[in-house]
Order: C-alpha cells, then structure tokens, then sequence
C-alpha cells in the first residue's frame, strides 16, 4: 500500500470511526482524480471504521423487560 493510499485509508477511517461522512468536501474535490486503488483504500477505511464503532457501541442486554 503506498503512503497515498494509507493515508486515504486513516482518514476515511477516522471519520467513519467518530460517525462523521466517509468523505470531506475536499475528498469530494479530490475524488475526481483519484486513482482505483486509492479510492479502493477509502472505501475500505470507511467500512472497517464502520465496523469498529459498530463494535464499540454498547449492546443491549437481550431478554431484559425495558420501562
């Protein structure tokens, strides 16, 4: 992976991780001119941030009356 995409890759998911958009408006500038692999890279930024704050956000406890 090159230091482009890496560093595509560490944004994208950063920002997936703290819940914001996969992409910023500068990204979106950008994006017009950006390679396969590099837009590759983001993309699975964005789905492995997803992933982890999904697995962050506290479960809820099954079979537990609420009220």
């Amino acid at each position: 992976m090159s230091i482009k995409n890496k560093a595509a890759y560490q944004d994208a998911y950063q920002r997936a991780l703290e819940g914001k958009s996969a992409r910023s408006l500068g990204n979106l500038l950008t994006s017009l001119f950006e390679d396969h692999y590099t837009r590759e890279s983001r993309e699975q930024g964005a789905r492995d941030g997803a992933a982890a704050r999904g697995e962050a956000a506290p479960q809820p406890a099954s079979g537990v009356p609420l009220g």
